[in-house]
């Protein structure tokens, strides 16, 4: 007879895998990993059985009376939930987005994440890099992640062109500029390392090629001077 509450965790993670499987965006690479490894240790731990869970040691409980284990698929869980609930922000916005037929507005939502914590998503539209085409960027900001994406507007579609991620304390701001001096704007995403010493002001830089309306792989700066 095994743990029920362990098997309904299992279950639960089952479930958000498979919606964020169905979301089909590249930011869900990243997420992937840690489902992974939260789904084989929950599932580890649901082959305890009721009457064999093993005697914590003194002192070795919270003021709830939580175990460092329970702890752990605790935090597994609601790190899982946070970024099924960011993914789904993306969705929301895309949606919102096709809605807009003129090439400039914007637009911001947020939502609430785990203990409270909120998460929020800003919208514009613009021909940043090119008179031709529209697109759209979309930035979701949470305390542990920024996420920022472009879109090229196509007909109804909206085709992701770039997708950057950063940890949420270290993000500063991102910039369209002329950085490679061809003149056509680029994109770069300004963050700053939360550990280490000296002055290290990074850049994530992006190429626009206006050729195909996408951009070169990202690029990472140290203290630049553009």
């Amino acid at each position: 007879m095994y743990n029920k509450y362990y098997y309904r965790q299992v279950t639960q993670l089952q479930a958000m895998l498979f919606c964020i499987f169905n979301l089909k965006s590249p930011a869900v690479k990243t997420t992937l990993p840690l489902l992974c490894l939260a789904m084989l240790f929950i599932a580890c731990r649901q082959n305890t059985p009721v009457n064999q869970t093993p005697a914590l040691a003194p002192g070795h409980t919270d003021s709830a009376g939580i175990s460092p284990q329970q702890k752990k698929i605790n935090d597994s869980l609601a790190q899982l939930q946070d970024s099924l609930a960011i993914e789904k922000m993306l969705v929301k916005a895309i949606g919102m987005a096709k809605t807009y037929r003129q090439t400039e507005f914007s637009f911001s939502f947020h939502d609430t994440l785990t203990d409270n914590m909120k998460a929020y998503t800003d919208v514009t539209g613009g021909r940043w890099f090119s008179k031709n085409k529209r697109y759209v960027k979309i930035k979701r900001e949470a305390s542990s992640i920024v996420y920022t994406d472009i879109f090229e507007v196509q007909g109804l579609k909206l085709v992701q062109v770039l997708h950057n991620g950063v940890p949420g304390q270290t993000h500063v701001n991102d910039t369209v500029m002329d950085i490679n001096g061809d003149g056509h704007k680029d994109f770069a995403v300004h963050w700053y390392p939360s550990s280490g010493c000296c002055a290290r002001d990074r850049y994530d830089v992006y190429i626009f090629n206006p050729k195909t309306g996408a951009f070169a792989d990202k690029q990472e700066f140290i203290n630049p001077t553009f």
